[in-house]
């Protein structure tokens, strides 16, 4: 869908230069005319005409961060790791946090009910 979006952009709005979102990692984009535009990159980690070059923090952590593979590999394969995660209550629950949020998305969740009515709420289908 994001395709036709901006296929529909381009073909009713061809004067908007931010119709083919050029700013990336979460730029803002800000029309400057017919054809020309900004990209605001504050507080994403880029800096650039279009946010593409990384700060020096964001790229000394996307050397230094692992591979998923990599730290499933780990976590499933030394038992020790896992002790010392589960004496350090701080610890644990902040990666158990992490897991529970990160994965969530690929647990099919049941909707809820409300007792008092037989269709599903707004609370209930947006969670």
């Amino acid at each position: 869908t994001s395709g036709m979006n901006k296929l529909i952009c381009l073909v009713l709005l061809s004067n908007d230069p931010c119709c083919a979102q050029p700013c990336q990692n979460q730029g803002v984009c800000l029309s400057k005319g017919a054809d020309a535009y900004e990209c605001d990159c504050t507080r994403t980690g880029y800096y650039g005409e279009n946010c593409t070059t990384p700060e020096l923090l964001t790229l000394i952590k996307s050397t230094l961060k692992p591979r998923p593979n990599i730290v499933h590999y780990i976590l499933t394969h030394y038992k020790w790791i896992w002790d010392i995660i589960n004496n350090i209550s701080f610890l644990r629950d902040a990666i158990m946090r992490y897991v529970l949020t990160s994965r969530s998305h690929l647990v099919n969740s049941p909707p809820t009910y409300n007792a008092d009515y037989n269709y599903k709420s707004w609370e209930a289908y947006s969670n």
